[in-house]
């Protein structure tokens, strides 16, 4: 592969709408003398859904290492001050991230082993949704 400086890195953006959901864990099923593993329905649904979003923007397929940033918005509880504007609370800001992550495996960049710097925050907003962004980084 040939080197990219700066200036040659491609970059992706991408609008995920509605509320962010982490990655479950898998659940173990016995299925006779096997036990088989299964991500829960809901995690599924999500992946898919930010699946087709990246798709429905044509994303490209990134090469060799990738910066991603997330911002995960969400609409202010009630009982939320209005003075506070990270959310704090569950759920975690990994387990959100590897979902999207997921998700976009195969249409934006062939694995996420690929993502070598990773930003991400979580914060109220009028809306709930993801902002996405995904950055070749040039090699050396």
């Amino acid at each position: 592969m040939p080197k990219r400086t700066i200036n040659q890195c491609r970059s992706f953006r991408l609008i995920v709408p509605g509320e962010a959901v982490p990655k479950g864990r898998p659940r173990a099923v016995r299925r006779g003398a096997f036990i088989a593993m299964h991500t829960p329905q809901k995690t599924e649904r999500y992946e898919h859904l930010v699946k087709l979003a990246a798709q429905a923007e044509n994303a490209p397929m990134l090469e060799g290492p990738i910066q991603a940033q997330m911002a995960f918005h969400f609409c202010r509880p009630k009982s939320a001050p209005k003075w506070k504007a990270w959310k704090d609370t569950r759920p975690d800001v990994e387990n959100l991230a590897k979902a999207v992550m997921d998700g976009l495996n195969g249409i934006a960049y062939r694995d996420d082993g690929q993502i070598v710097r990773l930003f991400c925050e979580k914060a109220y907003a009028g809306r709930s949704e993801v902002a996405i962004e995904l950055t070749e980084l040039p090699e050396g």
